[in-house]
């Protein structure tokens, strides 16, 4: 080792050695502290970045409530449920999508579309027109959700127009003005942009677009629920949700909310520096927010400081080598500048010279080296000249390449049809693949041919001469070429000729542009104008035209003139109120203010005056139509004058009418419903009919009622029901209600129209029929019992009769005997009732003394009642003389009295007291019953059980009974007021339970003296000797009459119907004096058989009985006037009186 180097390591290794381990120690204690400071950056960009998303998902999640609460947006919605006519309801719907369109959508770029649907999920308006009328969205979360809440929905992959972009949707509630949800208002936001708010291109606040330094190297990623990346800010997949390897800080997050700050690897299993935030977007779903660097990218700070240090310690060693050489550099230097020269040249610099000064050998040396060099470059000089003519033509060919490469490329993928020609030949040189399948031809068809060769071409102006025109002019265009294609279809096309030069050869290029969609869609824009042309002329409504910057009046159609009156010219020009249009409205531009904001604005009720004159009632439509208003005038005359006249017949008539929607709300209401509920029409319209007629929370239907509207709303037909409402005091009203259906022109039922008739009085009229003619049945039958049982005890007292005759007065059987005869007496009182119940019975009107009847019936009543009740009896001292039948009147006092012998089970007191009063109007003021005048008090009381006021108000009706099954029917107590009603009296009962009842008949008193008749003590009926015939079909009153007669010397003729009767008379006719016929009999009654007799012999003499009254035969028109009759049961006695009577006649 020369001196020379070791030298140099001595100074070196001096120096170098302590800087080394100070780097050394430096470079870790700066490398920790930058790791911590780099976690520490990641994690507050990442919580910056949080916050960011959070702002920018509540900035749309705002934006969509805004949209939702809009004034324009709520009426319209309304309108569009509200409104039952389809036209109508199309035309807000498409104001609203206008107005969805121009007013809503540019407010925010991310907005891809904005829907609004109704409650059942069908579209009603949206800024996309495809998707009107559809329901795609309502089983949807958003949709769900957003009925109630305003929410968003995660991200997914949405394809709009044929275009994929990453969506989140976010719904909100549209509500009226009463709070009620009535659509639901969804805006589909593009998450793509959120990149640009995840890198800071884009601040939500400040507008700032530069890339903040925080994040220049990071990579920031956003992870859905599903753990799907959804954005990243270096890996651009766009517009697409991407599966990717689940990390540790995206589960840590997704099962449990925390938040990583660390080293990882990621979901490429690259190691990395991040950290991670939990971003809670919804309550049911989050996001994962990543913001991280490769490690290698992390940690080049630290290679840099490191770097650094070993480029200090370079530069240490440098110096420290340079002093060494200073030291040894006058000694070597020039030797190495030698030694430099000759490797400069041995790299081929043969500019190069050693160029040393020095005048020792080394000089000498160095000089002769620089000669031969000199010697060496003139020989190579010619040599280098060449090589640089090849490198410059290898370059221009590698341009040529590329630029015919680039040309091809755009030939090949143009979607504009190219052929290129030769110049001179017009032979077809190449085609691009867009024409050859416009044309319908392959490529090898077309090329090598002319153009007018060609089957499309064959009849274009792409003539020969044309041609040439092209070759002197090197331009050509047709702007509408048709052409046919292979198969035979026509397009049209734009045709542009292009001649240029390629080298020394000129080259013709023909672009060929399909535009038979674009001249369609010109056809059709023609199309559509001609059409609103002809609709604006054609129009029942008056149309105007209006300028929206100056107000006046452009064009309009002659409804409008013939409406008013005058000419085109008279209007054309002028403004709105120059014609009498809008004059008390806001000014013109208050008009258009409100226009431009809701896009469409109804005017109800305006009246114009027309040229004539003449008043007219018109409806204004004001449309924004671009740079033009469209003013709709529509006359309404007509139409307010017949809702007018509808309206009033509806109010005339006395039945309630009202319009009923489907959730049963009264949209209408005529002042006969009115004045059925008891409210004002205001505070009727909007209210539910089970709220205002029946003070119920919900319809009558849901609690089994049967409802007519609800009917014709299931079933669409016409109904009828009763139904029972109830007034203000909550008193019954029974209704009829009739229900039909109101439709729209397709048929579907948009109303309901209900009628209300008040059947309170009918029901009470029809009651009281159905009672009337119950009664009927019930005299009926009281009737046809009345004469059977009269028929048996004319048979007991008949034959009692009988036996009494032949009795002695001492005969100890003879009491007994009276006894029976006496209840056979009450017995046929008590049939005589059972008629007079039945309004059959014809009262026999006596005067009679009241105290006298009671005194005569006082041994009969004790009898009834037994011996553990005790009878009072309190008469006042004077008589009282009343026009009654007191056969009746005893039956009142029997019942009566049988009443308190039942409430007394266990004994008690039967009071009958009677009295003499005045009723004066304070009585009838104060009792409520009675008319003046003088009466017979008759009061009936007893200690019995008594009974509660709801009993007592019910005791005279037919049938009402408190007893048991079996021991009651019912009916004494209603016998008992129609006896009293029919004297002219009132009857009253109190009663309280455990205090007895007292019974008090009202009779009127009468000033006519009784007249007792002297009877004499022993009457003996007289006899005879004629030949009687006797009709009767009950055996046992025959075989009575029979043997009465035989017994006082009549001889007898039996028969046992009226048929029977007319036989046996003509196998007797010269023999029978008298004939005794029962009235019915079947067959043939007696008044037929009499008839049928008396054409035999006209003077034969007749006598007819029967179980019935007089009254009752005679209103049958069964027994004529003038006719014998007696009715059963009758004595003895006064039966042979009857018959010895008529014979005597006779004689």
């Amino acid at each position: 080792m020369k001196i020379k180097t070791k030298l140099i390591i001595l100074i070196l290794a001096a120096v170098t050695l302590p800087m080394l381990a100070i780097g050394v120690l430096d470079y870790i204690h700066a490398k920790n502290a930058l790791k911590e400071a780099i976690f520490e950056d990641l994690k507050l960009i990442a919580q910056s970045k949080e916050a960011a998303v959070l702002e920018y998902l509540e900035g749309k999640k705002q934006r969509t409530v805004d949209f939702a609460s809009g004034d324009l947006i709520l009426n319209q919605v309304a309108q569009i449920i509200a409104k039952s006519d389809p036209d109508e309801r199309k035309m807000a719907s498409k104001t609203l999508n206008e107005h969805l369109s121009r007013n809503k959508k540019p407010i925010d770029r991310d907005i891809l579309e904005i829907h609004i649907l109704d409650l059942a999920g069908r579209i009603i308006a949206s800024t996309d027109k495809e998707s009107l009328g559809s329901d795609r969205d309502k089983n949807q979360p958003y949709f769900l959700k957003g009925m109630s809440e305003t929410y968003i929905q995660s991200p997914y992959v949405h394809e709009l127009h044929g275009v994929r972009h990453l969506f989140i949707p976010v719904a909100s509630p549209v509500k009226d003005l009463n709070n009620k949800t009535i659509g639901v208002l969804i805006n589909g936001f593009d998450l793509t942009n959120i990149v640009e708010v995840m890198s800071g291109a884009r601040s939500l606040r400040l507008g700032n677009t530069t890339p903040p330094a925080d994040i220049r190297g990071l990579d920031i990623l956003l992870f859905n629920h599903n753990q799907e990346l959804l954005a990243s800010t270096r890996e651009t997949t766009p517009n697409s949700i991407r599966p990717v390897k689940a990390t540790k800080p995206v589960l840590a997050c997704l099962n449990g909310s925390e938040e990583i700050n660390g080293e990882w690897s990621d979901h490429r299993d690259v190691p990395i520096w991040g950290a991670s935030a939990c971003i809670q977007a919804a309550n049911d779903w989050k996001m994962v927010l990543v913001v991280k660097k490769d490690r290698e990218e992390a940690i080049a700070s630290i290679v840099r400081l490191r770097n650094l240090s070993i480029g200090v310690g370079s530069i240490a060693l440098l110096l420290a080598a340079l002093a060494a050489l200073l030291v040894v550099r006058t000694v070597t230097k020039p030797i190495q500048a030698l030694h430099r020269g000759t490797e400069i040249i041995a790299g081929g610099n043969l500019d190069h010279r050693v160029g040393t000064k020095s005048k020792d050998e080394t000089g000498q040396l160095s000089r002769a080296f620089d000669v031969m060099m000199d010697n060496l470059k003139t020989m190579t000089a010619s040599r280098d000249d060449l090589n640089k003519e090849i490198i410059v033509r290898e370059q221009a060919e590698e341009k040529l390449l590329a630029s015919e490469k680039s040309y091809r490329r755009l030939f090949e993928t143009a979607k504009d049809g190219i052929l290129l020609l030769d110049a001179d030949t017009g032979q077809i040189t190449g085609v691009n693949p867009y024409l050859a399948e416009l044309l319908g031809y392959s490529k090898n068809e077309i090329i090598g041919r002319t153009l007018w060769d060609i089957g499309p071409f064959k009849d274009i102006k792409a003539s020969k001469e044309a041609f040439s025109l092209l070759q002197e002019e090197e331009f050509i265009r047709y702007e509408d070429l048709p052409i046919e294609t292979e198969d035979g279809r026509q397009i049209d096309v734009e045709f542009v000729s292009n001649v240029y030069s390629v080298g020394n050869k000129k080259v013709i290029q023909c672009n060929i542009r399909n535009i038979t969609d674009r001249k369609h869609l010109n056809e059709l824009l023609q199309d559509s104008e001609e059409r609103y042309r002809r609709l604006f002329e054609t129009a029942k409504d008056g149309l105007l035209l209006v300028d929206k910057t100056t107000g006046r009046i452009i064009t309009v159609n002659p409804a409008i003139v013939e409406m008013l009156g005058c000419t085109a010219e008279d209007i054309d020009g002028k403004l709105l109120m120059d014609i009498g249009l809008l004059n008390d409205r806001l000014d013109f531009k208050e008009i258009m203010q409100q226009l431009q904001k809701t896009g469409f604005i109804h005017y109800e009720d305006v009246p114009v005056e027309t040229r004539e004159g003449k008043r007219i009632d018109t409806e204004v439509y004001l449309i924004d139509r671009a740079k033009l208003m469209q003013c709709n005038v529509r006359d309404v005359t007509v139409r307010r004058q017949l809702e007018t006249f509808i309206k009033n017949i509806l109010e005339s008539v006395d039945e309630g009418f009202l319009v009923i929607d489907k959730d049963y709300r009264i949209i209408s209401a005529n002042r006969a419903y009115c004045e059925y509920v008891n409210s004002p029409h205001c505070d009727i319209v909007g209210r539910t009919c089970h709220e205002v007629a029946h003070h119920r929370d919900r319809p009558c239907f849901l609690d089994g009622a049967e409802c007519a509207p609800a009917h014709t709303w299931r079933t669409g037909m016409p109904f009828s029901t009763l139904h029972t409402h109830y007034d203000l005091a909550g008193n019954p009203i029974y209704m009829e209600t009739k229900s039909f259906a109101v439709r729209n022109s397709a048929g579907e039922i948009t109303a309901v129209i209900e009628t209300l008739n008040n059947v309170t009085e009918k029901r009470t009229i029809e009651e009281q029929l159905r009672h009337a003619q119950k009664m009927e049945a019930i005299g009926t039958l009281a009737g046809g019992i009345a004469h059977d049982f009269n028929n048996v005890l004319n048979v007991i007292i008949g034959y009692g009769g009988l036996i009494q005759m032949g009795m002695k007065a001492d005969d100890p059987a003879l009491p007994q005997l009276k006894e029976i005869l006496a209840a056979g007496e009450k017995a046929a009182q008590l049939t005589k009732g059972l008629l007079l119940f039945s309004r059959k019975q014809v009262l026999e009107l006596k005067t009679v003394n009241i105290n006298e009847l009671i005194d005569g019936f006082k041994t009969f009543l004790g009898r009834i009642l037994g011996e553990d009740i005790k009878l009072r009896i309190k008469k006042v001292d004077a008589s009282l003389l009343v026009m009654a039948d007191q056969g009746h009147l005893e039956q009142v006092l029997m019942n009566l009295c049988a009443n308190s012998h039942d409430a007394m089970p266990k004994g008690g007191i039967l009071t009958i007291e009677t009295k003499a009063v005045g009723i004066d109007p304070k009585f009838i003021e104060a009792y409520g019953y009675g008319e003046s005048g003088e009466y017979a008090l008759i009061s009936v009381t007893d200690t019995g059980c008594g009974m509660d006021e709801k009993t007592r108000a019910r005791i005279f009706e037919p049938y009402f009974t408190t007893k048991e099954i079996g021991r009651g029917t019912g009916l004494g107590l209603s016998i008992v007021f129609g006896i009293v009603k029919q004297h002219r009296g009132f009857i009253h009962c109190s009663s309280e339970p455990g205090k007895g009842t007292t019974f008090e008949i009202y009779l009127p008193l009468a000033k006519k003296e009784v007249v007792k008749l002297e009877v004499p003590a022993a009457f003996v009926p007289p006899g005879g000797t004629e030949i009687v015939l006797v009709a009767e079909d009950d055996p046992a009153v025959r075989n009575l009459t029979r043997t009465v007669l035989e017994n006082f010397g009549y001889r007898v003729i039996e028969a046992v119907d009226g048929v029977d009767a007319v036989i046996k008379f003509k196998e007797n006719k010269d023999r029978i004096r008298l004939l005794v016929l029962d009235m019915l009999m079947p067959g043939k009654d007696g008044r037929e058989a009499y008839e049928d007799i008396k054409k035999i012999r006209p003077d034969i003499r007749v006598l007819f009985l029967s179980g019935y009254t007089a009254d009752i035969l005679q209103g049958k028109g069964i027994l004529k006037e003038g006719m014998e009759f007696i009715a059963k049961p009758v004595l003895v006695n006064e039966f042979l009186q009857k018959v010895r009577e008529v014979l005597d006649k006779a004689g």
